[in-house]
């Protein structure tokens, strides 16, 4: 589908009359600012998609207008789509196709089928994260809906297990933290070493302290006993001194005093230590001991952390190698579809765009890549995403040099495509329209006086400003009050009165 040609009438500042376009080649819309330059090229868009965002699309002073666009397609059918526009930014489309005038706006579409995106504008989405998955987005549409499905899939996937990763990532960064944190000093390992030597010495000092109450208890009986046994003897020898004589009572008091002997002998014999020392011992000991506790605690949580760390960065390098393997599929995804730009690489939106080239994969902005090598790449998603159409709109020529003019020239000879763009001439009474076969050669296709009314006047301009805003001032209508309509035509109407400054 190609454009031959379009017929204005009371649109905007374009100027009335009928562009003829050739074939193929680089179209560029010449005039000074403000003079209906994008306007034009923006409704040749405006009617393939049957929609004009224009607010007020009429020229100043008409109440309605007209743009009538004939389409030859591939098969060398003609087809006219035309807009009629009223100054309340109402529009009406209609088509002709194949000797049928239809008013649906779906069959128009449907149709040319066109994505709504120039050359300028999908380059300067690359500099956004959002901007490079929109890009990602007008490229899938040259593929297959199944592909596009493939694709969705993939990058689903590579979310799923960037997330996972992430989430991974911070566990064990986290588990890293808790092992640093719970990993035993020298010290400790050491003082845990002698654990087993610090129990078997607090349980003999137990043990002697047990043993030392013992003969406490026993020296303490001993004693009691002795005393019972004078106690009891004293009484029976008194009770038996009148039915014994002298001799037998004596012989009664040395055995007594022999048994009294032989208590205080054991008595006497049972040597009872201090136990402060080793009781003092002992509660050293046990602090020990605690110590001891904590310190295997420590060390039970950081072999637990250690082994899940363990499990976690296993499950880590495998994710790992799953990304790897999914984005490794990306950037080959469109090779395995035989995609028709093989050296165009996409592997994330993050990422953005990246071009294959002797030098390894390169991405968009670097600077090993030529502005020919991008712009060449540009071109041809320009051209797939609207192959039915086979116009390709570039957005403004002001700063192409020689190698572009080149460039565009040569793909749209190679493509058979029609590449329309503007440029801004500075001084000029004239919208003009050229189309370039070479870089020295073109053929001026149209050209018209632009309408003294549009021509800029700059004091004129000044004191018409100057007057309205005499008027907005003697209208006193308060800010406060002010709806949005009001304020963005005053916003709109200040700004392109600036132009002129």
């Amino acid at each position: 589908m190609q454009i031959k040609s379009v017929t204005f009438k009371n649109y905007k500042k374009v100027p009335n009359g009928t562009i003829e376009f050739k074939d193929s080649g680089l179209y560029v819309f010449r005039a000074q600012t403000e003079q209906g330059k994008t306007s034009a090229i923006n409704a040749i868009s405006y009617l393939m998609q049957a929609l004009d965002p224009t607010p007020v699309p009429t020229t100043l002073g008409k109440t309605s207008g007209n743009i009538l666009g004939v389409y030859k397609t591939n098969k060398g059918e003609i087809v006219e789509v035309s807009e009629v526009v009223e100054t309340n930014g109402k529009t009406k489309f209609s088509m002709t196709y194949n000797d049928i005038k239809e008013n649906s706006v779906t069959s128009i579409r449907d149709l040319f089928n066109i994505t709504n995106i120039s050359m300028d504008k999908f380059l300067a989405l690359g500099e956004t994260a959002e901007g490079r998955r929109k890009q990602l987005e007008y490229i899938l549409n040259i593929l297959s809906n199944e592909d596009k499905i493939n694709f969705y899939e993939l990058k689903d996937k590579e979310k799923k297990l960037f997330e996972e990763r992430t989430e991974v990532n911070r566990d064990v960064k986290k588990l890293t933290t808790l092992l640093q944190t719970n990993k035993l000093s020298e010290e400790e390992i050491t003082f845990l070493s002698q654990k087993e030597e610090i129990q078997k010495l607090l349980n003999k000092l137990n043990t002697d302290l047990n043993n030392i109450e013992i003969e406490k208890q026993k020296k303490k009986n001993l004693e009691q006993s002795k005393e019972i046994f004078k106690s009891n003897t004293a009484i029976a020898l008194h009770q038996i001194k009148d039915e014994f004589d002298i001799n037998t009572m004596q012989e009664f008091n040395n055995i007594v005093n022999k048994i009294i002997t032989l208590y205080d002998n054991d008595i006497n014999n049972i040597e009872i230590v201090d136990t402060s020392i080793i009781q003092e011992r002992i509660k050293i000991g046990k602090q020990k001991i605690e110590e001891l506790n904590k310190i295997e605690i420590k060390q039970g949580i950081y072999l637990e952390n250690e082994k899940e760390n363990k499990i976690l960065i296993e499950k880590q390098k495998k994710l790992n190698a799953e990304i790897d393997k999914v984005r490794t599929d990306l950037e080959q995804f469109f090779e395995n579809k035989q995609f028709p730009i093989p050296e165009l690489v996409i592997s994330s939106a993050e990422e953005g765009l990246s071009i294959k080239t002797e030098y390894g994969i390169l991405p968009f902005n670097s600077t090993q890549l030529s502005t020919s090598q991008v712009m060449m790449i540009v071109l041809k998603i320009m051209y797939y995403i609207n192959k039915n159409t086979n116009i390709i709109f570039l957005g403004r020529l002001e700063s192409f040099d020689e190698d572009k003019m080149n460039t565009l020239i040569k793909f749209a000879k190679e493509f058979k495509v029609q590449i329309i763009s503007d440029e801004v001439v500075k001084k000029s009474d004239n919208f003009v329209v050229d189309v370039y076969y070479d870089v020295d050669q073109f053929e001026n296709i149209y050209t018209v006086p632009i309408p003294q009314s549009q021509k800029i006047d700059i004091p004129q301009k000044i004191e018409n400003r100057k007057l309205k805003e005499q008027e907005t001032i003697s209208l006193e209508i308060p800010k406060e009050v002010e709806n949005k309509e009001q304020k963005e035509e005053k916003i709109n109407d200040f700004l392109s009165q600036e132009t002129l400054f």
